[in-house]
């Protein structure tokens, strides 16, 4: 069943991908249509922000679902432990929590219950990071709809600084010295 915070989990990933969809489209977006994207991505981010202290409010409330779920397993493991004749906690001798190139034993009880808890406290995700060559090609996209030509930002300025050596020395004719050899005499 659905709850609250399902609810505010969900929201914020709809708001999320709307304005990274948005940005991805910004980055290319045809003139005309800069203006609307822009105010979409403002809107969507005030929504995000208002939306903000409710995320928080329900990160806190998982961690600690996190933490009563750890320690009522702790507990649980101390009971069956008990019921299966152990007077003492042998730890937990699993290859998942111990470190066999280092050759330790059975990790105690409170050392992976501290591990548990630490992982509750775990950061917020990194936002996605563009590689360099798709940023360049919304570059080149984002130019050639505006009209200056399939080009990178740096390549319209090289071209403005020096348009002959930016397009290879096309349009020059080329001038023979005067004491050049020539087929035609």
């Amino acid at each position: 069943m659905p709850t609250e915070t399902d609810d505010i989990l969900t929201r914020y990933r709809v708001l999320s991908t709307r304005i990274y969809r948005d940005e991805r489209a910004l980055a290319t977006a045809y003139p005309q249509d800069v203006e609307r994207l822009t105010k979409d991505i403002e809107r969507q981010r005030a929504l995000l922000a208002d939306l903000e202290q409710e995320v928080e409010e329900a990160k806190e409330e998982v961690r600690g679902q996190l933490r009563s779920a750890v320690d009522a397993y702790v507990e649980a493991r101390r009971r069956l432990l008990s019921l299966n004749g152990h007077f003492q906690d042998p730890g937990f001798d699993d290859p998942i929590f111990t470190s066999v190139w280092h050759g330790s034993g059975p990790q105690p009880v409170a050392a992976v219950q501290s591990l548990l808890l630490e992982a509750a406290e775990m950061k917020p995700a990194r936002r996605p990071e563009i590689p360099m060559v798709q940023r360049q090609h919304e570059e080149r996209v984002r130019n050639e709809r505006a009209g200056r030509g399939h080009y990178t930002d740096a390549d319209l300025a090289r071209r403005a600084a020096n348009p002959d050596l930016f397009d290879h020395g096309a349009g020059f004719k080329r001038l023979r010295p005067a004491n050049h050899w020539r087929d035609d005499v």
